[in-house]
C-alpha cells in the first residue's frame, strides 16, 4: 500500500478493559457528540498534536505504520503536518506537499474535515439503539458505533475527555481498501480487499491562539504568473501538479 495514498486520505485516527460506572442510551451518546462538536466549532485558532497508527485487525499487535503531526485550524482554514506530508487549505486553494517526492499538489479549496464528530453527527441519528452506546468512566466518555454487515466500517470508538470537552482518541476498524485512493482499489491485492484495518488517532496538546493567519498563506509556497504556477525560492525543488482543471 502506498504511504502517500494512505496519508492523503487520512487527512480527510487501545482500548483497555474498563470498569463501567454508567452506561447511557443513544440519546445521551448523541448529546455528547453534539456538545463536543459545538466546542470545536466555537474555537478559533485551535491547534493540537496528533499521532496516527495503523494495524491489521487479524494481527493487531503488529504495528504496520505510524505518523506524528500537528493540526492548526481556524474555521474552514487549516494547516496539517503529518509525517512527510503537509496540507494547507484556505479560501482560495488546497495545497498538499509530499516532501519525500518533492511534489506540490494544488487544487481548488475543499473542506478538510479534521473533526471526526462532524462526519458522523448526522449518521449517528440513523443508527439503531443497538448500534450506538455511551460508556462513562470517571472523566472519560467512550462512544461506540457498531456498523451493520456489508458496511465499509465495522466499528468506530470516540474517546472524549469530559472535563475539557476535547476528543482525545478515535479508533476505527475499517476495510483496508478504504485506506487506498479510490482509483487504486481495483488494483489492490485480493488479500487486502478482504482485510480489515485498525486505524487509531490520538490527540493532545490542545492550544487556542498559538498561531495566526500566516499559517494559511499560500504565498510562501508558490506564485501565480498568469496561468502558470511557480514554486517560491524556498520550494524551488518541488514539482507542481495542478489537481483541479481550470484553476
Amino acid at each position: 500500500m502506498k504511504k502517500n495514498s494512505r496519508v492523503s486520505l487520512i487527512i480527510i485516527l487501545l482500548m483497555f478493559p474498563f470498569i463501567v460506572q454508567a452506561q447511557a442510551n443513544k440519546d445521551s451518546a448523541i448529546n455528547l457528540f453534539r456538545e463536543t462538536s459545538n466546542k470545536y466549532n466555537g474555537m478559533h485558532y485551535l491547534s493540537f498534536r496528533m499521532d496516527y497508527s495503523y494495524r491489521n485487525d487479524a494481527n493487531p499487535k503488529v504495528l504496520l505504520d505510524s505518523l506524528m503531526g500537528e493540526v492548526m485550524v481556524n474555521g474552514d482554514n487549516c494547516h496539517i503536518i503529518l509525517g512527510n506530508t503537509e496540507t494547507i487549505r484556505n479560501n482560495d486553494y488546497n495545497i498538499m506537499l509530499f516532501k519525500e517526492d518533492t511534489l506540490m499538489y494544488i487544487s481548488k479549496p475543499k473542506i478538510i474535515t479534521l473533526n471526526p464528530i462532524t462526519i458522523l453527527n448526522n449518521l449517528i441519528t440513523q443508527l439503531s439503539n443497538e448500534d450506538v452506546s455511551l460508556v462513562i468512566k470517571r472523566s472519560l466518555g467512550i462512544i461506540t458505533i457498531n456498523f451493520p454487515i456489508g458496511n465499509d466500517y465495522k466499528k468506530i470508538e470516540f474517546f472524549i475527555n469530559l472535563k475539557s470537552g476535547y476528543l482525545i482518541k478515535v479508533r476505527y476498524i475499517v476495510k483496508a481498501t478504504q485506506l487506498i485512493n479510490e482509483e487504486d482499489r481495483p488494483l489492490a491485492d485480493k488479500d487486502i480487499q478482504n482485510e480489515w484495518a485498525i486505524v487509531e488517532c490520538n490527540y493532545d496538546n490542545y492550544k487556542v491562539g498559538a498561531f495566526n493567519d500566516s499559517e494559511f498563506d499560500v504565498k510562501k509556497y508558490f506564485i501565480k504568473d498568469g496561468k502558470e504556477y511557480k514554486p517560491t525560492e524556498a520550494y524551488k525543488q518541488y514539482k507542481i501538479f495542478i489537481a483541479s482543471p481550470g484553476l
